[in-house]
C-alpha cells in the first residue's frame, strides 16, 4: 500500500495502490515524495466502484533509501 498526500487546501491523505500513479515505478526499500497530477474522471452515475480520480507522476522531489 502506497499513502499520497493529496495537495488540497485540507491536507487530506489518500490511500493508494502501487499501480494507481500513471508512469511511476515503485522500488522496494525506498521512500518517495512526489508531485502528482490528479484528474477527476467522467464515468456514468451507476458505477459506483470505480476511482473517481486518476493519478500521474509529475516529478520525484525525493528518493531516499530506508532500512
Amino acid at each position: 500500500r502506497l499513502v499520497v498526500a493529496a495537495s488540497d487546501v485540507y491536507k487530506r491523505q489518500v490511500l493508494l495502490s502501487l499501480n494507481a500513479i500513471k508512469e511511476f515505478t515503485y522500488q522496494e526499500g525506498y521512500e518517495y515524495k512526489l508531485s502528482l497530477l490528479k484528474t477527476k474522471i467522467e464515468k456514468p452515475e451507476y458505477i459506483v466502484d470505480a476511482p473517481s480520480f486518476e493519478y500521474k507522476l509529475l516529478n520525484t522531489i525525493s528518493k531516499m533509501k530506508v532500512e
